[in-house]
């Protein structure tokens, strides 16, 4: 059952999807390899040495994370918050966790009002199930290396039914014994898009067979 008034054929469904048509276009094409305020953590606290061309890692510690003796833009201590940057992680408190990233966001307000709506809905308010929208966001977390992503997100995969086998395999990738079919195509979405920023027929023809319009989408983006 989908949420919030989003069942086919629901009048506000295709008005509140026609709103958000540019938002999702611009950004299938302009896929980036974090999600969210893990962006911001990752940007802050570490630097990678990358090769030239976008691989597929094949085991942890692939690539060489420099880790940063300070953070290069520090936290917001909450001595410092202004009543509109208290007023932010108030409204927010209940959703996420108020962590370094989202201290370091709040040096700019205006960035967490555009930022945040986006992040709860691709991580808490989409079509998805809670478990499918886990394994597209640990995949993406272990392809970008992102450790902070990656522990962000373990306990929600936990919370949502992933078992703790199922979360070391999904480093392993779409190829590992025991995924069920349509899931092994969950990771391989994950990984082409991070490789390629495009998706091969295959892949999109099996997620199509069981995901609607407004799935479709929200996978694209988990």
């Amino acid at each position: 059952m989908l949420p919030r008034g989003r069942r086919s054929g629901c009048a506000g469904a295709s008005s509140r999807y026609a709103g958000r048509m540019a938002m999702w276009t611009i950004a299938f094409r302009r896929r980036v390899a974090l999600v969210g305020i893990g962006l911001i953590g990752a940007l802050l606290w570490q630097g990678t040495q990358r090769a030239a061309a976008q691989v597929r890692p094949d085991a942890p510690g692939s690539t060489p994370v420099v880790r940063l003796d300070a953070p290069r833009i520090p936290p917001l201590p909450e001595t410092e918050w202004t009543a509109e940057q208290r007023a932010l992680v108030e409204r927010y408190a209940s959703e996420v966790r108020i962590g370094n990233a989202f201290r370091t966001m709040l040096r700019v307000p205006e960035l967490v009002e555009a930022v945040m709506p986006f992040v709860l809905f691709t991580s808490i308010d989409s079509t998805l199930s809670a478990r499918h929208r886990a394994l597209l966001i640990l995949r993406t977390a272990w392809l970008t290396r992102s450790s902070y992503l990656w522990a962000d997100h373990v306990p929600t995969a936990r919370a949502a039914g992933v078992m703790p086998d199922e979360i070391r395999r999904v480093a392993e990738g779409p190829g590992a014994a025991g995924w069920d079919p349509f899931e092994a195509t969950l990771l391989r979405l994950a990984d082409e898009l991070y490789v390629n920023s495009s998706v091969r027929d295959a892949t999109w023809d099996a997620l199509a067979a069981r995901y609607d319009l407004y799935n479709l989408f929200d996978a694209v983006m988990a």
